[in-house]
Formats: structure tokens, C-alpha cells, sequence
């Protein structure tokens, strides 16, 4: 029993083991796409190829400041990672407190009305042979949404209360600007906000922040609410039904913004991306539904397989108790721990034991008294090595 549970232990460990360096594989990824937008920026601004500033013709430009700030944040998320050291989180706590401070001097800017110099230390010229002027310093929207992201990350690794508090605060209110302006490039729901503040956020900008969210989320799978989804026994049928419900509308949106890049136009691009978003969903959908079904088909032949093992034990302990029953022998079976477990009717006669009681009873109950120390030890060396040998064998 105790091999067993440490045997238990060890496998949920090296469970919650793999399940951690997946998780922390994907924040790298995540990080890792960010920074290549980041250097994709510089270098367009850099050339002036202004294919590199922007994803689609119609969307803005990334502004050089936003690379940088997003930049920032990533490598601070990225020296947090894993299991750092402290050397490693006070650095990216601070690079993250550093990159929030930039935004918050932006957020300043946009507040007052007028600019502060910081945005003409960066690709200045270079925006100005592009002619965007304007478009050196990141959106408002961007800003904000950095300068708050900028603190959860700062307070990743502190295990304070407050912090533990502030982190998904701050993750929930860093995610509500980029999530409507996405919704804004890729449904057109000019409802939702003004179409001319929100212009000024890229859409460059836009995916590094959902990205930094998400792989922020992910480098903390011990608090809410990642820990909360992975403690549920559905946690994969929960993921993969939010898959599936926000799939469609977000495959039929990025369908719809290929299309327009193609030249199409009219109520045919909606027509296509919506038959384009139903095949891919529902080609999600069969496969899910398929490894759903193998997975209830293996839990029911396990099932039938454990059932059938119960029955075949319950058979041999009935023919091993009639066996140990017609014995003209005392049988008595000892657990690891020293206890009866059975006993036939011999024992009855020969110790004088009701059967009972002694069921349950530690074996030394048989013994002489001055024999019952010495078979302890003796007991547990058995246990320990597995050797055979008859009671009393070696006894002087």
C-alpha cells in the first residue's frame, strides 16, 4: 500500500511536471513571435519598407516605440519563465516596471495634449520620410494596455496577497482594449468603439498584446484562473468546446479580411467567409468528436477489463478459500504490515483464537511473548529483501 501511493505521488508529479513544460513552451512561443514582430518593425522602419510596419495595407503602422515597449515586456516575461532564479525575476520585474513607466509617459502625452520629446529619440527621421508623421509614439489604446500589462508581469513572481490579487485584474482590464479593437478589424463593429481613436492601434500591436496575455497567463499555471481550469476533470472538453464556439466567428473574420486583401468586395466575402468558417469548425468539430468517441471507447473496454479481473479474483479467492478450508494444516496470510488477513479453520484449533478475532490482529499475537520483539525486525527484513525462509529458521 505504501509503494502504491508513493508510486501515485510520483506519477501525478511527473503529470503536473509535463503539464508545466508545455505550458511554459508555449509562453516561449508566444514571446518568441512577438519579438520577431518587434524586429520585423525596427527593420521596416530602419529600410523604410513599409511592408514590414504593417500586416494589411488598410491597417496602421506599428509605431517603432510600441515594438519597443512590447519588446520590453516580452524579454521581462522571458526572464521570469520556468523556474528563475531571483537574480532573474528582480530583472524582469524591473525591465517589466521600466516598460510601464514608458507607457505611462505616453499615456501623459496623450493626456496633455502635446508631446513630451521622447517620441523624436526613436525612427523620427524615418517616420518622416514615410510620411507618418504622428506615427512614432504607440496609440492611447496601446499605451494603456501596455502600462497595465506592464504591471502584471512586474508582479509575476511576488507571492504576496495583493499581488496575487492585482495580477488577474490587471490581465482581465490589459486584455478589454485589444480584444474590441481585434473585433473591430475583424467584424468591422464600429458600434463597439470610435472608429478614429481606435484607428491609431495596429494590428501588430493588437496580436503582441493578446500574445503577451496569454503567455502571461501561462507562466503562472498555480493561480487563477489557470488553476482553476486545469483542477477540473473536463478541463480538455472545456477547452475544446471554447475552441469550437470562438473558432467559427474568428475563422470567418480572418476568412473575411483574406478576402478583402484578394480584391473581393460585397456581400460575397461575407458569403465565403462564413462557408469557409463552417468547414474548418466543422472539420474541428469531426475530429474532436472522434478522439471524444476513441477516448469513451477505451474507458469502456477498460471498464469491462477491470470488471472482468474483479470477477476472476473473486473466483480464485473463492477456491482458495475452500482450499485453505479443507487444509488439515493452520494457513494464515500476513499483509506488509503485519496483520491477518486470512486464516482457515485450523487456526481456530490449534491457537484457540476465534477466527475473528484474529482477522485484523498482528501476527505476533501467535508468538511467545519472548519471541513477539525479535520477529518484528525479523518481519520487516522479510519484507524488505523477500527471502524465504520458515518462522523460527536461524532462532537460537
Amino acid at each position: 500500500m505504501i509503494v502504491f501511493r508513493r508510486a501515485s505521488r510520483l506519477k501525478a508529479a511527473q503529470r503536473v511536471s509535463r503539464r508545466e513544460a508545455v505550458l511554459d513552451r508555449c509562453a516561449r512561443i508566444a514571446v518568441g513571435v512577438v519579438l520577431a514582430l518587434a524586429v520585423l518593425n525596427w527593420v521596416g522602419w530602419s529600410t523604410g519598407n513599409s511592408n514590414l510596419t504593417q500586416i494589411f495595407a488598410s491597417s496602421p503602422h506599428m509605431p517603432p516605440w510600441s515594438a519597443v515597449i512590447l519588446a520590453a515586456l516580452g524579454v521581462a516575461l522571458l526572464l521570469q519563465l520556468g523556474r528563475p532564479a531571483p537574480a532573474r525575476v528582480w530583472a524582469g520585474g524591473g525591465l517589466a516596471a521600466a516598460a510601464g513607466v514608458l507607457s505611462a509617459v505616453f499615456v501623459a502625452e496623450y493626456a496633455a495634449g502635446r508631446s513630451f520629446g521622447l517620441d523624436q529619440l526613436l525612427f523620427a527621421d524615418a517616420v518622416r520620410s514615410m510620411q507618418l508623421t504622428g506615427q512614432v509614439r504607440p496609440s492611447a489604446w496601446t499605451a494603456l494596455s501596455a502600462l497595465v500589462l506592464g504591471i502584471a508581469i512586474a508582479v509575476t513572481r511576488l507571492e504576496h496577497r495583493w499581488a496575487r490579487l492585482a495580477w488577474p485584474a490587471c490581465l482581465a482590464a490589459a486584455s478589454v482594449l485589444p480584444t474590441v479593437t481585434a473585433l473591430r478589424y475583424v467584424f468591422e463593429a464600429f458600434l463597439l468603439m470610435d472608429a478614429k481613436r481606435a484607428s491609431g492601434q495596429a494590428i501588430a500591436s493588437v496580436a503582441s498584446l493578446l500574445l503577451l496575455i496569454a503567455a502571461t497567463l501561462m507562466a503562472c499555471p498555480d493561480r487563477d484562473p489557470l488553476v482553476w481550469l486545469l483542477a477540473r476533470p473536463d478541463r480538455w472538453t472545456l477547452v475544446r468546446m471554447t475552441g469550437i464556439l470562438a473558432g467559427l466567428p474568428l475563422v470567418v473574420g480572418l476568412s473575411r479580411l483574406l478576402f478583402l486583401e484578394f480584391g473581393l468586395a460585397g456581400d460575397g466575402v461575407w458569403v465565403l467567409s462564413i462557408m469557409v468558417g463552417t468547414v474548418v469548425v466543422g472539420v474541428a468539430v469531426f475530429f474532436a468528436s472522434q478522439r471524444e468517441q476513441g477516448l469513451l471507447i477505451e474507458k469502456e473496454q477498460l471498464s469491462t477489463e477491470r470488471a472482468e479481473a474483479e470477477s476472476e479474483r473473486a473466483e480464485a479467492e473463492a477456491l482458495y478459500g475452500t482450499l485453505s478450508e479443507a487444509a488439515p494444516d493452520a494457513l494464515i496470510i500476513v499483509g506488509p504490515d503485519g496483520r491477518i488477513m486470512l486464516a482457515n479453520a485450523q487456526t481456530d484449533r490449534m491457537f484457540g483464537y476465534p477466527r475473528d478475532e484474529l482477522v485484523g490482529s498482528e501476527v505476533e499475537k501467535l508468538l511467545p511473548p519472548r519471541f513477539r520483539d525479535r520477529h518484528t525486525y525479523y518481519r520487516w527484513d522479510f519484507w524488505l529483501f523477500a527471502v524465504s525462509s520458515g518462522t523460527g529458521a536461524g532462532w537460537v
